[in-house]
């Protein structure tokens, strides 16, 4: 491609992605198994109106570059430069087909599982708080992470329940993490 990889480190990213492929495989299957033996859920990509669903969109959308751009702010605070570096060394150097694979692999399962299958069965705030403890808040150098994922938790709760249907939040995830996981693995190398 573009750069050079030493074949440890794409190794360690085929593995990575090979586990996070499953990962998220199985995250799929427990909501398609919730949404089919539960009572509560209904599972919805697309809301039934596509003036919603385009609104959606570009709400997510719109979501999703604040969060780019308040990410590259961000970086001139110490504690997002450390957590930077502690995702650097956790994802290697995938290339920009593994990266769009993670993005597209996390964003449509845990929008489904999340803010589909739990969100309906549970709530919002819990969800919320799930889906932010999930996202580091067990360990303190995570803590800025998990806070984040909170406060876009909530978002895309808000957004899925507005429209009725999970595209809009599940563009925006996918933005969001496609773009980080570009720049942290590629454009913030040093």
């Amino acid at each position: 491609m573009g750069y050079d990889m030493t074949s440890s480190s794409a190794g360690h990213s085929r593995s990575l992605v090979r586990s996070t492929v499953v990962f998220y495989g199985l995250l799929l299957l427990a909501a398609g198994l919730w949404d089919r033996y539960s009572q509560s859920v209904d599972l919805r990509w697309f809301s039934g109106d596509w003036v919603l669903d385009l609104q959606a969109i570009g709400v997510g959308a719109g979501f999703s570059a604040l969060v780019v751009v308040g990410g590259i702010k961000a970086r001139r605070f110490e504690f997002a430069r450390k957590l930077e570096v502690i995702f650097q060394e956790a994802l290697g150097r995938p290339g920009h087909g593994e990266i769009a694979l993670l993005a597209l692999a996390s964003s449509v399962s845990e929008e489904i599982f999340f803010r589909g299958a739990l969100q309906q069965s549970l709530g919002l705030w819990v969800t919320v708080i799930i889906f932010a403890a999930l996202h580091g808040f067990f360990h303190p150098r995570y803590l800025v992470w998990s806070i984040f994922a909170g406060v876009a938790g909530l978002v895309w709760g808000i957004l899925a329940g507005w429209s009725g249907g999970l595209v809009g939040t599940t563009v925006s995830h996918c933005l969001i993490n496609w773009i980080n996981l570009e720049l942290l693995c590629h454009h913030w190398r040093e």
